[in-house]
């Protein structure tokens, strides 16, 4: 953190005349706590743009801890984690354990994954904190999952693998990843550049819908 600026104040001489002194003495008060107030709003101007860096994605978590994420492709046996981690990320929106053991299967990863789609995963340290997964062929990509540590959210790591998502949809050959969205992520899509694109009715819970996003990716 950079040291303040020293802050030099001086006061104009007061009149000599009683009522004047006064008035004049009220109006230096004044003119100083105004130095004082410009001052410190250049120090925390500067601070704000120190802090605006964002190397490594170093940000603080909502639990107030710092993460440095780095992404990198998870391997096979890591399989069970992830599960594990897409469905503490789904709890977030407040489904009881009933719903999400239905989601399960629609949530679980196997080493068939990764077969036929790409996935890679953000890393604090040794712990895993976030992973993202895209399929498909052609034209059209889909972003199957993207999924943060509840402990590790607000820390940018999900805009950091949406990002990793579009170039991956992209050296697949797609022009537009499509997002069927749970209804609580469907905003940070949208933050994404993401727009909407209709309704999808779910595969694992009859009657409900879910709101399909897509986002052009460029051309490959």
């Amino acid at each position: 953190m950079p040291d303040a600026p020293p802050i030099s104040i001086i006061l104009p001489q007061a009149n000599t005349a009683g009522k004047q002194r006064g008035r004049g003495k009220s109006i230096n008060f004044c003119n100083a706590l105004q130095q004082l107030h410009e001052v410190s709003a250049k120090i925390d101007r500067r601070l704000v743009g120190r802090s605006g860096d964002d190397h490594m994605n170093d940000r603080m978590t909502n639990i107030g801890r710092s993460i440095m994420s780095i992404l990198h492709t998870p391997q096979p046996e890591q399989a069970a984690v992830l599960t594990d981690l897409c469905l503490r990320s789904k709890a977030v929106w407040g489904y009881d354990a009933a719903f999400l053991e239905v989601c399960r299967p629609s949530l679980t990863i196997t080493a068939d994954d990764w077969n036929d789609s790409d996935l890679q995963v953000a890393m604090d340290g040794a712990r895993i904190v976030g992973v993202a997964q895209v399929r498909g062929s052609g034209l059209v990509a889909e972003l199957d999952k993207l999924f943060i540590d509840p402990e590790a959210r607000a820390a940018g790591i999900g805009r950091q693998l949406f990002g990793w998502c579009v170039g991956a949809a992209r050296k697949r050959g797609a022009t537009v990843m499509t997002i069927d969205a749970d209804p609580g992520a469907a905003a940070f899509y949208r933050r994404m550049g993401a727009i909407d694109d209709g309704v999808v009715a779910s595969s694992v819970i009859p009657g409900r819908f879910l709101p399909r996003l897509k986002v052009d990716v460029g051309a490959a």
